[in-house]
């Protein structure tokens, strides 16, 4: 499970087992959403249109957040 909010961290853990790490995010902008295929395949989106991927170890920038507007939500299928 992965939970993404202000100040540029997210939350990446286990929800059943109730244990949760606080990550570091690339970026200060606010994140409003997150969906994911796979624990290695998570996408999250928000303020500046700012697009990161968690590759299960590391999220990266896929859109740096220089646009003026926010991304609110995401949606994909299965691969």
């Amino acid at each position: 499970m992965v939970a993404v909010g202000e100040g540029g961290h997210a939350l990446v853990g286990q929800s059943l087992a109730g244990t949760f790490e606080s990550m570091p995010l690339p970026v200060s902008q606010t994140m409003h959403a997150v969906w994911g295929r796979a624990p290695d395949d998570v996408y999250a989106v928000g303020d500046g249109a700012t697009v990161l991927h968690f590759d299960g170890a590391d999220w990266r920038i896929v859109q740096d957040g220089t646009m003026d507007v926010s991304l609110r939500s995401i949606h994909g299928g299965p691969g």
